[in-house]
């Protein structure tokens, strides 16, 4: 699906499965319609064990968007998603409520010498900058542009707008993959 190379793998053994989103250079059988066009590919391992369950009856990999309309907040049950997209879509794989409630940490790995964190999520940049040896640059600033902000979801500055109230923490537990 992509130009693997030394970092992500490093990053794949130390976080996957997990909330860890890796942008990659695509290979040619990765579908514009996957990627809107571009030139990398969003890959992620989730750890919830019934989409696992699904992954493996599928026996390929799947390309999803979120189960939430563009522009609100994630939904974190199958309640959430049914209340949001009720009519629009034929069913909801319900595996019970998100543990961590967050969407996840993406991090670019196109220029494996430069990783980027693009959106914060459970896994933190100091973590990666670990895992990986080398500094990871910040998340862009708020000013991110409608076609700069496609490498990755939720990078607009509108991205998420609750109906009600939120609540945002500065600190959140590190994530410890599955033994």
């Amino acid at each position: 699906l992509c130009h693997w190379h030394d970092a992500a793998e490093a990053l794949a053994r130390a976080f996957w499965p997990g909330p860890l989103t890796i942008v990659l250079p695509k290979r040619d059988l990765v579908p514009a319609i996957v990627t809107s066009g571009r030139d990398s590919v969003a890959l992620r391992l989730p750890q919830h064990p019934l989409f696992r369950q699904l992954l493996a009856a599928a026996g390929c990999p799947l390309a999803a968007p979120s189960a939430n309309p563009f522009g609100y907040i994630s939904p974190t049950t199958a309640q959430h998603v049914k209340a949001s997209l009720d009519g629009r879509i034929r069913s909801i794989l319900d595996g019970g409520a998100c543990s961590i409630g967050i969407e996840s940490t993406i991090v670019d790995l196109r220029d494996p010498t430069r990783p980027k964190l693009l959106r914060p999520g459970a896994i933190t940049a100091a973590q990666i900058s670990e895992t990986l040896g080398l500094p990871v640059q910040p998340p862009p600033a708020k000013s991110v542009t409608a076609s700069s902000a496609a490498v990755a979801p939720g990078m607009l500055e509108r991205h998420y707008s609750p109906a009600t109230p939120l609540v945002l923490h500065d600190h959140l537990p590190p994530h410890t993959p599955p033994q």
